[in-house]
């Protein structure tokens, strides 16, 4: 009888909308935006995505990358070169902490991974709503986007450059991949010859809030003491 009663209570609740989901702002997942998501002047210390070059267990801060100013100042406004400025204006290039005004070179060396990594909290989250919509480029070469470890499909591209064109990248809500808490985010990138690295990534992270505490409104109230009548009358009965 306990449980027939407990889930009768648990119904009256969620009719009450005293177990419900809340929609919540997206989580916004941009290189080279401060928190505002306000793209970073060339040289910023990024603190939200870390980059490892050497042991892929040791990270720091990645960097704004600089753009180069080419002698007709075709790139005044953009962002590096050979098709990386092409970019949308609603994220930057960033690369590793070594990059200093008008040099392309970075510390990546040739034919080595370089990882960069961002975290998001899930905590409370419906995972079944929960998606993530982006668009990203690594140059020189791609070899994966994981997402808590897992390599999201067609994000290998191997020795097929993808500094010029924008590649889209979506996870569908249920997938599967998602963790309630801390998700890591981490994009693996190659070198071709020292220079011109770097990583361009946005996009953002949709999902329901499960609220299990709202503020019952007037009617509410009026409805779940409804509720607690009937369940008071079926435990007479049953005795």
């Amino acid at each position: 009888m306990f449980r027939i009663v407990r889930t009768a209570t648990v119904a009256v609740l969620v009719a009450c909308g005293l177990v419900s989901s809340a929609g919540a702002a997206p989580i916004i997942l941009r290189t080279g935006v401060d928190s505002s998501n306000v793209v970073m002047a060339p040289g910023s210390t990024d603190t939200a995505w870390q980059i490892s070059i050497d042991d892929k267990a040791t990270y720091t801060d990645s960097k704004v990358l600089y753009p180069l100013k080419d002698p007709n100042n075709v790139f005044s406004g953009g962002q590096i070169c050979c098709g990386m400025e092409t970019v949308a204006n609603t994220a930057a290039w960033v690369s590793d902490p070594s990059v200093v005004p008008d040099n392309g070179n970075t510390a990546w060396g040739i034919n080595q991974d370089v990882w960069l990594k961002r975290s998001f909290d899930l905590t409370s989250y419906d995972l079944s709503t929960v998606s993530l919509n982006a668009t990203w480029r690594i140059a020189d070469y791609s070899f994966g986007i994981y997402l808590n470890g897992n390599l999201l499909g067609g994000t290998n591209t191997g020795n097929t450059p993808k500094w010029d064109v924008d590649t889209p990248l979506l996870i569908p809500a249920g997938g599967g991949l998602f963790v309630n808490g801390i998700n890591t985010l981490e994009l693996r990138g190659q070198s071709l010859n020292s220079g011109w690295d770097g990583f361009w990534f946005d996009g953002e992270v949709d999902g329901r809030v499960t609220d299990t505490n709202p503020v019952p409104e007037p009617a509410t109230l009026s409805l779940l003491a409804l509720g607690s009548s009937v369940l008071a009358v079926r435990r007479r009965r049953r005795s």
